[in-house]
Parts: structure tokens; C-alpha cells; sequence
């Protein structure tokens, strides 16, 4: 009974996000500005797990048409993610310490013709276990956390990445996740810098 109340309470956060994101659609927003106080947010968090955290703001990033709280609610979501499961450490050495980095950049996507789009890019990777190659295309699945053991030990309910995908579409963008070398996880937010299309 508590998870499906807690199920229904960010289904309803999620609801309300979205809603407030389609009242401020034409307002053009600063990335780096709505997401500062999620920055320093992750900044204290990994402080006190003993992660590092980078955050990388270019000042030349476009800005985009989006709800700064919708904007900031999708980072956070990725963001929190990264910081709790960079501390399962797989393979990695016990030197190497657990490491986050936040970039905000000028980036390119692909339009719905298959044409390029220019935007805005936000991208959050850790070099922590990564995601096994099987749970990939399922990991932002309402409720899937992945199959790995380790992932149980850590508090979560698998509505974070669901949640962010739902967001980040809304606002015209797309949210891609890829495993890097040697390991860890890359999770990559395109927002065109038009936002999103309205359609005839």
C-alpha cells in the first residue's frame, strides 16, 4: 500500500510539472540558470558520499524554449541518479574514485525527418558499473531499477529516468542513455533550440 501511495504521489508531481511546463512554453530559458540550484544540490550530496563532482556550464550554451522548473525537475531526476548508483563500483579500481560530471554545452540532435537540429545539450556521466546491455532500452521503464543485485541494496523506486523521459519529450527534446569505456554511464538530454514542434 505505501509504494502504491508513493507511486501516486510523483504521478501526480509528474502531472503538475508537465501542466506548468505547457503554460510557460514560449518563454526562452538559460540552462545553467535553472539548474544551479540543482548543481549545488549534487554538489553537497557527492561532499558527503566522497564522490567527485564536476560541473561544466559553457556560458555560450543556447538557450531554449522550456519551463525552468520542468528543466530543472528532469536534471535533478538524472543527476540523483548518477550520484546514488556511481557508488557500485563493479570492476573499477579501488583507487579510482567515484566520479559524476554535469555538462551543459551547445549540442546537435536528429529532427523527426531525419533532419539536423541545433540545441541544447545536458549530459550526466559516472564511472561507476554502468547498466548491463540487456536492461538498456528498458531502464526508463515505469518501475525497472535493472536486474543487477547491487541495485537492490540501493533505496529507489524506478520512477526517476520514467518520470524524466515523459519530461524531456514534452519539451520537444530526447533522453539517451549509452554505457562508456572503461565503465559507467552517459545519460545525454537534447532540447532543440526551437523547442518543441507544434504540429498541424
Amino acid at each position: 500500500l505505501e509504494e502504491a501511495v508513493q507511486e501516486l504521489r510523483v504521478e501526480q508531481q509528474q502531472a503538475a510539472v508537465v501542466s506548468r511546463g505547457k503554460g510557460n512554453a514560449g518563454g526562452w530559458c538559460d540552462a545553467s540558470e535553472a539548474i544551479a540550484p540543482v548543481v549545488s544540490a549534487g554538489q553537497a550530496i557527492a561532499e558527503f558520499d566522497e564522490v567527485s563532482f564536476n560541473a561544466i556550464l559553457d556560458p555560450g550554451a543556447p538557450r531554449v524554449i522550456a519551463d525552468p522548473r520542468v528543466l530543472s525537475e528532469a536534471v535533478s531526476n538524472v543527476l540523483d541518479n548518477a550520484l546514488k548508483y556511481v557508488l557500485i563500483r563493479g570492476g573499477a579500481s579501488p583507487d579510482v574514485k567515484p566520479a559524476v560530471c554535469l555538462t551543459v554545452r551547445r549540442g546537435e540532435g536528429v529532427g523527426p525527418r531525419g533532419g539536423k537540429l541545433v540545441g541544447l545539450e545536458i549530459v550526466v556521466e559516472d564511472n561507476g558499473k554502468g547498466v548491463a546491455p540487456d536492461d538498456l532500452d528498458l531502464i526508463c521503464t515505469r518501475g525497472f531499477r535493472g536486474r543487477s543485485p547491487e541495485v537492490e541494496k540501493i533505496e529507489g523506486s524506478g520512477l526517476g529516468l520514467h518520470i524524466t523521459d515523459h519530461l524531456v519529450r514534452a519539451m520537444g527534446g530526447t533522453l539517451e542513455l549509452e554505457n562508456v569505456a572503461p565503465q559507467g554511464l552517459r545519460v545525454r538530454i537534447f532540447l532543440p533550440k526551437g523547442g518543441k514542434k507544434k504540429s498541424t
